[in-house]
């Protein structure tokens, strides 16, 4: 009795499993989608089945196939490159182990697999992302977009963008043409390192030859300005819609190579581990190549490296403000902040370097030792704008006048280098002398060095006093100059210090209400100081480009805000009774104290006399400077100087009535104001 009550019992559970498995028994085109609806229910934020993968020779293949006849057929769906559609016919709870049914396309075998969200190694998914096609065979491809797209955004390093002009290959410009071709080619065999190529081009030709050679995305250029030159902004509009974590523009003739890519993950490291700011910005000084017609890059990015490294070997290194290239992370600019540059013209690339070096929260790198920029040069050379004189070759430096002084490779704040290669040290920083080193790429680390601050500052300054006093020594022993000196600083000039040392007399003008100068010099002899305390203190402009054609004087230059302080000063010191060799003037309304000195006789010899005339960076096309040609002679503007100096001597003076005649000299001088609205 006991035994057939037990079996009874037995019976009935089974019947009872049988029910409650008849659902997954059962397979109609009604049932999957009611599952499938169902799915789509569920909250894909919050809930995920996970899918049991196991790897046989490095695939992932599904375990648990319960129908495994099926499994040996050649229409298997696990070796079928057709997808697989995800069914079901019961609503399933993701919180429990629950089977599901996979049935192909080209097969009517159902294979059912377990899925278990606690398998260790398993791998996670959205249960509507679950129910899309995919195609499994013995490596997973996603034919979903969702999916491609972000199973290679994970592998994408940077998105580079450049532009192509022209026409087809001729005579004419064969070696501007076969430096695009190549730098089309250089961007293609980077392609499987992480880089993303976009061209824009504006002909049939340069489209056609994008495409073939394998560019990722190819577009028109659509923004110009009046005279037909491509606005950056609205390329960028298009690069940054590719999703990666840095962007780079290179214009059409740069090559870039391995040590490039090399750079780059260096610094992601870098920001992975937190060691730096995820803003960063990188540019990199150029290597002037002289391009020939045998030059041509293969499609083979080995071989291709190897006549990069011999194009490095036979290049010279690019001027410290020339980068034709740049990288940037997200969020480095406001772009809809920043004025509409041009590309092909000069200076883009300093405006934006300046931005980048005044924002602190930006890590600015100098990457010139590692990334070997390769610039190609036609016949041209590195004065192509110079050659065609385009109308709007100042159209970037009007964009951002007074600021771009910082644009310069010197400013970055840290510098890339090779591990155990040393560098040497030139006035425009660390680099590699030549012949440059090239390390086999992974052989030898990059590394990121932090610059000491003001390392450049400092090093400017003492370049520019040395050459203050070389110009001094060609027209008289520095033992023996007489010297006038005027200055606006908030703090004090050591300058004055170390020229008072080597010089006979220094009268300081100190153009500041804190008198900041005077504590320094009081125990130095041979200085004469004078402060004018009823102005309010400023500092120097530092390093202003005036670069507008006829831009007009500083605001705060004005003579007749100055002119009774000068002249009260001046009669203080003596009046045009002594006699000064030498004038620097770091003050305020200098080029008028500059014509001041000169009419008003105040110069001990006119032929040595010379002008030291700050703030001239970099071009005299300021009126405000201009005018000092009505009565001097430019000898030598001082680059290596802070401020740059533009160095002046007398010109020749008929005027000899005025030396005489005070009444003249003043007419001379208010003449002069008039003319350039000074006064």
């Amino acid at each position: 009795m006991k035994s057939s009550k037990n079996v009874t019992i037995c019976f009935i559970g089974i019947i009872i499993i049988l029910i409650a498995l008849m659902p997954f028994l059962i397979y109609d085109h009604g049932n999957a989608s009611k599952v499938i609806n169902n799915l789509n229910t569920i909250n894909s934020k919050s809930s995920f089945i996970n899918l049991r993968k196991h790897t046989i020779d490095n695939n992932y293949k599904l375990l648990d196939i319960t129908n495994k006849s099926s499994r040996d057929k050649t229409s298997s769906p696990i070796e079928s490159s057709k997808p697989l559609v995800v069914t079901t016919t019961r609503k399933i709870d993701p919180r429990t182990t629950t089977s599901i049914m996979l049935k192909s396309r080209s097969s009517s075998s159902i294979i059912s697999t377990t899925i278990d969200q606690n398998i260790k190694g398993s791998f996670r998914t959205t249960t509507r992302e679950l129910l899309n096609p995919i195609n499994i065979s013995p490596t997973i491809k996603f034919h979903d977009k969702q999916q491609h797209h972000r199973h290679h955004k994970r592998k994408r390093l940077v998105v580079v963008f450049t532009t192509l002009f022209g026409k087809k290959i001729t005579d004419n410009n064969k070696l501007k043409q076969i430096a695009q071709i190549n730098t089309l080619q250089a961007l293609v065999n980077l392609k499987s390192r992480g880089l993303y190529s976009i061209a824009f081009v504006d002909d049939p030709y340069w489209k056609t030859q994008a495409v073939n050679m394998g560019i990722n995305r190819v577009r028109p250029i659509l923004s110009k300005n009046n005279y037909g030159t491509p606005f950056l902004h609205q390329m960028l509009k298009v690069a940054r819609k590719v999703k990666a974590p840095l962007h780079c523009y290179i214009n059409g003739d740069i090559l870039l190579g391995l040590s490039f890519i090399d750079t780059l993950q260096m610094i992601l490291l870098k920001i992975k581990e937190n060691l730096i700011s995820k803003r960063v910005y990188i540019i990199g000084r150029r290597y002037n190549y002289n391009l020939k017609q045998s030059d041509r890059l293969p499609d083979n990015a080995e071989d291709g490296e190897k006549i990069m490294n011999h194009f490095v070997l036979q290049s010279t290194l690019g001027q410290p403000d020339a980068f034709d290239w740049f990288v940037f992370s997200n969020d480095v600019f406001k772009w809809e902040q920043v004025p509409r540059f041009v590309i092909g013209r000069r200076a883009y690339d300093n405006c934006l370097t300046h931005i980048a070096v005044q924002d602190e929260n930006v890590v600015t790198i100098d990457g010139t030792m590692t990334v070997r920029a390769i610039h190609q040069t036609d016949q041209y050379g590195n004065r192509a704008n110079k050659h065609f004189k385009h109308k709007d070759d100042l159209w970037n430096e009007q964009q951002c006048w007074r600021q771009r002084y910082l644009g310069w490779i010197y400013f970055c704040e840290s510098e890339t280098q090779w591990n155990g290669i040393e560098p040497t040290r030139t006035k425009y920083g660390h680099v590699y002398s030549p012949p440059f080193p090239i390390p086999k790429p992974g052989s030898t680390d990059v590394v990121l060095i932090k610059r000491e601050r003001n390392q450049h500052e400092n090093m400017v300054i003492d370049l520019e006093e040395k050459a203050i006093e070389r110009n001094i020594a060609t027209v008289l022993p520095l033992k023996n100059a007489i010297v006038l000196y005027t200055t606006s600083k908030l703090s004090f000039d050591p300058h004055i210090r170390r020229l008072a040392s080597k010089v006979k007399l220094m009268y300081i003008i100190d153009v500041n209400e804190k008198c900041a100068s005077k504590m320094f010099i009081n125990d130095i002899r041979n200085i004469k100081y004078a402060c004018i305390n009823q102005v309010k203190a400023k500092n120097p402009p530092p390093m202003i480009w005036d670069n507008k054609d006829n831009a007009p004087a500083n605001s705060m230059s004005p003579w007749d805000l100055y002119n009774q302080h000068y002249e009260r000063v001046l009669q203080k010191f003596g009046g045009n009774f002594t006699k000064y060799d030498i004038a620097i003037l770091k003050g305020r309304a200098n080029p008028q104290m500059a014509i001041y000195l000169l009419l008003f006789n105040y110069f001990r010899n006119n032929a040595k006399a010379r002008v030291f005339l700050c703030c001239m960076r970099p071009y005299l096309r300021n009126v405000h400077y201009l005018s000092v040609k009505d009565y001097y002679t430019h000898v030598e503007l001082l680059w290596d100087s802070r401020y740059g100096y533009n160095v002046l001597k007398v010109a020749s003076w008929e005027k000899q009535d005025a030396k005489k005649e005070e009444k003249l000299r003043k007419e001379y001088f208010r003449t002069y104001l008039d003319k350039y609205k000074l006064n």
